[in-house]
């Protein structure tokens, strides 16, 4: 071989490794604070998940078969024989550490974005541990630690309900992670007009449907590419947005399922527009535009693959960007020639949007969403009796923290029950901080469906309620 083609050669190798590995590594280095934050993450979750194991060993330790052989010679100090309520009380110490651990697997396996579960589970595995300190300090005596094991009932009943929280919570979002990524392969396989097994997604709309969504939080999940998950991501933010308002909707509640699923796949077309549109952050040229605005015709033709016999779902996917006014696309239809679905979806698509973050501007909060909605509907673009639809959104579910008009901050703890007819009130309130910003000895509760009750001003986020009170370790607890 000669010199001037081994040269060549070895030029093409540099070419072919420079592609594969650039050598201006700025990407890598914008990603980098994002890995180390992960492997911080990653680190504690494991150093806890050692913590819990020898928390389980030493309550293994401590309980023994409660003889008083079978407590001799252990290596552990406290008191060599337990009474039965100590013992009875370790033991359902013992099973809840067993559920920590696969809190902690779940954690190990699944951790970005899970950053405030992990902060309740070290908050959970040190308590746990200050139990296990609790009973080493018993007395000898039966009575003695009878009276002292009352407390320790305490702490093993409110270690129950945290475990049982952290459980319920792991879970639930690993349905949402596990939905979206089946989501996300009917769309991509939709699209590429493959077939795909109707009933996958009709389950994830029957369980929208069928969830108590009014008790659980709006959470709208940050959409991300590849353009497949992108849209999977955003049809399943509408999705919880459209399952909470078809209740209500006089035409389309008996055909909620069929509503849902248009609503999780009316933006499948998405998968199709290249990654750079979706990411720009500036004005799109006229060809970006028409690509974006192709999808709609992409959406509908995923819902005739599906469910060819549903005609009106394929209307309503396809005209969901058209507007009253006639402004909207793909055929700038106006009035009575957009169907109900469409109006639905087209709110609630609006009001999804509105409250996720975009390359050009970042997510606006529920209220701010709510009132661009109400806008748009006045002056004349929206439905205005879908838009009205938003105000009974529980926009302030369960366990969310919340500032009022008279400056305290309290929790979410129940919402005033609504009728199949009627939109829901206002919630309850359980008031943890006071208006200097100091917490509460025993919360205050306030019915906000009364007349002189306060209002609320805001929602406020995990990290600004410790901003508000670092040490007020309660706010890592997991709401109930």
């Amino acid at each position: 071989m000669s010199q001037a083609t081994l040269v060549e050669r070895v030029s093409a190798l540099r070419r072919r490794l420079e592609e594969l590995v650039p050598s201006n590594t700025a990407s890598l280095i914008e990603l980098s604070p994002r890995l180390r934050q992960f492997q911080e993450v990653c680190r504690q979750a494991q150093a806890l998940h050692k913590q819990v194991q020898v928390v389980e060993a030493q309550v293994r330790e401590l309980g023994g078969d409660n003889t008083l052989s079978g407590h001799q010679g252990h290596e552990l100090s406290g008191p060599k024989r337990l009474s039965w309520q100590t013992w009875r009380w370790l033991l359902e110490c013992r099973q809840c550490l067993q559920s920590l651990k696969q809190v902690g697997e779940m954690l190990a396996t699944n951790l970005e974005g899970e950053q405030r579960l992990l902060d309740c589970y070290q908050l959970t595995v040190s308590m746990a541990e200050c139990l296990v300190r609790g009973v080493q300090a018993l007395p000898e005596g039966a009575l003695e630690q009878n009276r002292v094991a009352q407390g320790l009932g305490g702490w093993v009943m409110w270690l129950k309900t945290q475990v049982a929280a952290m459980q319920a919570w792991g879970e639930q979002r690993q349905r949402v992670v596990t939905h979206v990524r089946s989501l996300a392969h009917a769309i991509q396989s939709l699209c590429q007009r493959r077939p795909v097994l109707n009933r996958t997604l009709m389950a994830i709309a029957e369980e929208l449907a069928a969830a108590d969504l009014h008790s659980s939080p709006l959470e709208m999940l940050q959409p991300e590419l590849p353009p497949e998950r992108w849209a999977a991501l955003h049809g399943w933010n509408t999705a919880q947005v459209v399952a909470r308002l078809v209740r209500w909707h006089r035409e389309l509640r008996k055909q909620s399922v069929l509503v849902i699923l248009a609503a999780l796949l009316h933006d499948a077309g998405m998968a199709a527009v290249s990654p750079e549109v979706l990411e720009q952050e500036g004005p799109l040229s006229d060809p970006q535009r028409r690509e974006i605005e192709a999808h709609v015709g992409i959406s509908a033709e995923a819902i005739r693959l599906l469910l060819p016999n549903e005609t009106w779902l394929i209307e309503g996917v396809l005209a969901h960007h058209e507007r009253l006014d006639g402004s909207g696309y793909p055929a700038g239809r106006q009035g009575i020639g957009i169907n109900s679905l469409a109006r639905l979806l087209a709110v609630a698509d609006t009001y999804a949007a509105l409250c996720s973050p975009r390359p050009y501007r970042a997510a606006l909060g529920s209220r701010a969403a709510l009132l661009e909605v109400l806008t748009e509907a006045e002056q004349g673009r929206l439905d205005i009796a879908a838009a009205e639809l938003l105000l009974g959104l529980s926009l302030y579910p369960i366990g969310s923290i919340v500032e009022l008009s008279d400056g305290c901050v309290g929790q979410v703890i129940a919402l005033n029950q609504a009728s199949a007819e009627s939109l829901p009130r206002a919630p309850i309130i359980a008031v943890l901080l006071d208006r200097t910003g100091q917490p509460l000895c025993i919360p205050r509760y306030i019915n906000l469906g009364e007349a002189a009750a306060p209002h609320i001003v805001r929602q406020v986020s995990h990290q600004e309620l410790l901003d508000i009170n670092p040490q007020g370790w309660w706010t890592q607890m997991i709401p109930i």
